[in-house]
């Protein structure tokens, strides 16, 4: 770990390039090298961890490496997809179970039953292979999803998950009298 500061000169107020891996360990005073790591512990008898506070207070001085920092982001945005990936394939097994007829005849490009209750909603298939529908917000200067919402069936234990995930992390809003 690298100490925040702990590689800067007085003149130098840009963040240190970081060239070598330094590891506090135990009570060890020594130095000691070691497949090109250096192990110094002299600023950890410094450091009073006894406290929560104290300890995060101790973690927010420490410095990631650049690469580090480009990685994280690179993860979250890896992590962002796989997300709405699972969330598609979700999805997708949710209309093939609550919408079998519906989904297979859109598939074969024919034509929905008279009984069917989607038909109003004039449902497709998108490129994902996911049921949306369409209606009078087609040219509307709106988002694709907005424009051609996603359904689900309403009894789907899926549905049932999401409805309660939204209503637990979207803002709620007060009613004025």
């Amino acid at each position: 770990m690298i100490l925040r500061n702990q590689s800067r000169t007085a003149d130098d107020n840009s963040k240190p390039d970081v060239n070598e891996v330094r590891l506090f360990r135990g009570n060890n005073t020594e130095s000691q090298n070691h497949h090109n790591i250096s192990f110094d512990t002299s600023p950890c008898k410094q450091l009073k961890l006894d406290t929560p506070d104290s300890y995060l207070e101790a973690v927010s001085g420490i410095e990631a490496p650049r690469w580090l920092e480009a990685m994280k982001e690179e993860m979250e945005s890896l992590r962002e997809h796989n997300v709405d990936r699972a969330l598609r394939a979700c999805v997708s097994v949710a209309q093939h179970e609550g919408f079998e007829e519906e989904v297979a005849c859109l598939l074969s490009n024919k034509s929905l039953k008279t009984q069917s209750n989607l038909l109003p909603l004039s449902p497709f298939i998108d490129n994902s292979g996911l049921m949306r529908v369409q209606g009078r917000v087609d040219k509307a200067d709106i988002p694709y999803e907005a424009r051609h919402p996603i359904t689900l069936p309403p009894k789907h234990p899926l549905t049932k998950t999401i409805i309660e995930d939204m209503h637990r992390t979207l803002p709620r809003t007060c009613m004025q009298d």
